[in-house]
């Protein structure tokens, strides 16, 4: 995030994944690609890269393990969103897991201490927050019978496409050593999913 815009990490991250995915889609046939639910698919593609974006902006304005902290906070918030979006019930021992978890964020964001809630923080939180509704709407995906590959393969190609206006209109030199730091992001984050 020193040398390149978010806008270009996030579109490069995705154009990577990209490209891993592609084979393996090719030998699986296009009939992998067929869907009905386009509307669930381009949901999770424009929430899960806001949460991207808030989530490498982040990375570059505060410090590295607090920006991985407050990623971190995603679960804790799928089960709210699970309960308001699909109904879900939480037990007892969830909701004090819940209440402990948001404590530990608190002190972690350090409201009211020796420094102010930045409105830095509030965008990893954010992104925390999008990154866990975009994990609700892909169980949302797989109950109608989505394959992984196709969530993945949709998914990247809504990020790559809606990040690249933005990448190119915030365009840096991309140094010649970053290049393969570029593919393994794509391809760590390709395969995690």
């Amino acid at each position: 995030s020193d040398e390149l815009s978010t806008e270009q990490i996030v579109f490069f991250r995705n154009l990577a994944g990209l490209i891993i995915l592609i084979p393996r889609i090719l030998r699986q046939g296009p009939s992998l690609l067929k869907t009905s639910v386009w509307h669930w698919h381009l949901m999770r593609g424009l929430v899960g890269v806001t949460a991207m974006y808030c989530y490498f902006w982040a990375i570059g304005n505060m410090p590295l393990t607090e920006a991985f902290l407050v990623k971190l906070s995603s679960p804790l918030f799928m089960p709210l969103i699970a309960w308001v979006w699909l109904s879900e019930k939480s037990g007892k021992n969830s909701l004090l897991a819940l209440l402990v978890g948001f404590t530990g964020v608190a002190f972690i964001l350090r409201p009211g201490g020796d420094e102010a809630f930045t409105y830095v923080a509030l965008v990893g939180l954010l992104g925390a927050f999008l990154a866990a509704l975009a994990k609700v709407t892909i169980r949302k995906l797989s109950v109608t019978q989505e394959p992984s590959q196709r969530i993945v393969f949709y998914f990247g190609v809504i990020a790559a496409t809606v990040s690249f206006p933005a990448a190119l209109a915030n365009w840096n030199p991309v140094p010649p050593s970053y290049w393969g730091l570029l593919l393994l992001l794509g391809a760590v984050a390709t395969f995690g999913q």
